[in-house]
């Protein structure tokens, strides 16, 4: 029985430190992760799909798309920061939003921010979040003409109108960029399969374990 016991703790360990190890190569293979950024949110988030063509719009479904947050920062201050868009359902579908401090100063005139750059990002996890957690107050759209680009709009239902509270534009990016996001995302995809087969493993050890004991 004690044998049993600490065999099972071992190999909860060596699974642990196994998941540990399969995390930290994936995110060192992270092509959004090149030149010093790092992740700080990656959720999927419900959007409502609007294609348009010339000033006529068409509205679609509602549909999850992966929203990947990254950040460069130095010692003191915010360098960079960028916005990115994917979907399960179209693995071509790659879209950036990349803003610099200059670029927000400009956003900030144009929307009417009273934040600061710095906060940016935790502004646009809060409306995703709210996005998340309470779809029927907080909308998010995502506007595709064909040019390459969209707009992401963030709304909020005030039950007798719809506010427009903030919009940021996207842009498409180059095949190159998206052959190194496919490439990773099937890694990634090997590495839940290969979880999730651990777990099975485990859940059949223990049903062997329990039947002896």
């Amino acid at each position: 029985m004690i044998k049993v016991k600490t065999e099972e703790k071992v190999d909860s360990v060596l699974n642990l430190a196994s998941k540990l190890s399969l995390n930290t190569a994936l995110s060192e293979i992270d092509p959004s992760r090149a030149n010093g950024f790092k992740v700080v949110y990656n959720r999927e988030c419900p959007f409502e799909i609007r294609s348009q063509e010339g000033h006529v719009q068409s509205i679609g479904d509602v549909d999850l798309f992966r929203c990947k947050l990254l950040v460069k920062e130095n010692e003191t201050s915010l360098e960079a920061f960028r916005f990115e868009l994917s979907s399960d359902q179209d693995l071509f579908f790659y879209l950036d939003h990349h803003v610099k401090l200059e670029d927000f100063e400009e956003i900030a005139k144009e929307q009417r921010l009273t934040l600061q750059y710095q906060k940016y990002p935790t502004m646009l996890i809060q409306m995703l979040d709210g996005c998340i957690s309470e779809p029927q107050t907080n909308l998010a759209v995502l506007t595709i003409p064909k040019s390459g680009s969209a707009r992401l709009d963030f709304i909020k239902n005030m039950e007798f109108k719809f506010v427009e509270v903030f919009s940021c534009n996207f842009l498409e990016q180059g095949f190159e960029t998206v052959r190194g996001r496919i490439a990773f995302r099937y890694e990634a995809l090997k590495y839940q399969l290969k979880l999730s087969e651990q777990r099975v493993l485990e859940l059949e050890r223990e049903q062997r374990i329990n039947q002896i004991t």
